[in-house]
């Protein structure tokens, strides 16, 4: 039985929703199966617009050539989303100088930045681009006068590489900037070598220490969330160099991501949050270990908190969760020791449930609640109660609590730490 053309366009739309390789085109391969599917996928050029171009690849670079061509005249005029990767980039060139006669349709892009590829990106004119993520490391001593890139809307920028002397930066209308590894080495000199009128989202990979020692930056009074992505345990914190240089009045959320265990520092911690007299209503943290330390650091939020995640690693944090859910219990004995006492919602992952956070909830909730703290609303978690829970669960959803029960979440290294 036939289906509906427009039918089959919703599942044409599913199967070309992730960036495909080009040469690899799902959208050509919808197109060659028969004349009905031909003329439809012809007919949706929004099929052809988003791919990828990786070099080099075991065909011919001509067939590229002639498949990339097939997608930019059949997307037109729609925006392209775009992800080149140039193993050779000098030779590969010629791929690269193609999309940018279509540089003005680009709406999001990831392009290898060399001392190859980076004139050709200052002479393009990028009308659309609001999405915009370099990578790769060999720009280090790029020292030629470039004109800035010319891109009026970008919104955010990614920095996979280390920087050139000389990176001209359009941070006009900059909201979201995230740096890599070696980007956040120079952190220093790049934030105060710009302007950033607009900036409001911040993600750092604190790797290596500082080229320069840390001095405070001058405050960004319009940013509201900061990001720090961590990959291993370190001798010192590197969370408290970062921590010590920024002033945030406007800060409302933070994210702390590791692959191991990165403690909270209370004291640069305490003294971060004091100086940017900021209200953190929205906490995300990966930890094993250190609870007193954690729950030092929370009780510098006061009552501004509202939305707390965390992600428990490994069998050895099932301690340490239980011990930091058993603190949020509140206790009608010790109404002034109450922990978030506006906590109104929990998204919790450990190596297994734990029945403590139900005796967390209900303790904020119900005729019995504390005056002292707020109806507690949602409780998110990632790991799968028991069926002998059920009945309190129930319970709990009476009450007004909403609980959901998301699939666990599993970080590659890749997708919280870039070099």
């Amino acid at each position: 039985m036939d289906l509906p053309g427009e039918i089959l366009m919703l599942v044409f739309e599913w199967a070309c929703l992730p960036i495909y390789l080009v040469h690899q085109s799902t959208a050509l391969a919808l197109s060659q199966v028969c004349t009905r599917w031909r003329q439809l996928s012809l007919s949706m050029p929004a099929l052809w617009t988003a791919f990828a171009v990786k070099l080099p690849q075991p065909i011919p670079d001509t067939v590229i050539r002639r498949v990339l061509l097939l997608h930019l005249e059949r997307s037109h005029p729609i925006p392209l989303s775009l992800d080149v990767d140039l193993a050779e980039p000098e030779a590969s060139l010629p791929i690269l100088t193609l999309l940018l006669e279509h540089a003005t349709r680009w709406v999001d892009a990831k392009l290898p930045l060399t001392r190859h590829t980076l004139p050709l990106l200052c002479d393009a004119r990028f009308k659309l681009l609001r999405t915009l993520h370099l990578r790769l490391e060999s720009t280090i001593g790029y020292h030629d006068d470039l004109t800035t890139l010319d891109t009026p809307q970008l919104n955010e920028l990614t920095l996979a590489c280390a920087l050139p002397d000389k990176f001209p930066i359009p941070t006009a209308h900059l909201t979201s900037l995230h740096l890599g590894a070696a980007a956040t080495m120079d952190l220093i000199l790049f934030m105060e070598r710009y302007t950033w009128p607009v900036l409001q989202s911040l993600s750092l990979n604190p790797f290596y220490q500082f080229k320069i020692a840390a001095r405070p930056l001058r405050p960004f009074p319009h940013l509201r969330k900061l990001s720090l992505a961590m990959r291993d345990k370190y001798s010192r914190n590197p969370i408290i160099d970062v921590l010590n240089i920024l002033t945030l009045p406007a800060l409302a959320e933070l994210e702390l991501w590791g692959l191991r265990d990165i403690p909270l520092p209370p004291q640069a911690f305490a003294s971060f949050i004091t100086r940017s007299g900021c209200s953190l209503s929205s906490l995300r943290v990966t930890f094993r270990e250190n609870i007193p330390h954690f729950v030092s650091s929370l009780r510098v939020l006061g009552p501004a908190l509202q939305h707390l995640a965390i992600f428990g690693l490994g069998t050895e944090a099932m301690g340490s969760t239980t011990s930091f859910l058993e603190a949020l219990i509140v206790s009608a004995g010790a109404e002034n020791e109450t922990l978030l006492p506006h906590l109104t919602s929990l998204e919790i992952q450990a190596p297994s449930f734990i029945p403590t956070v139900l005796d967390m909830v209900a303790s904020r909730v119900g005729p019995n609640k504390s005056a002292n703290c707020v109806h507690f609303e949602r409780l998110v978690s990632r790991n799968a109660a028991p069926a002998e829970y059920t009945r309190r669960i129930s319970a709990l959803k009476e009450q007004g609590v909403g609980v959901l029960w998301p699939p666990r979440y599993r970080p590659l290294k890749s997708q919280i730490f870039i070099q």
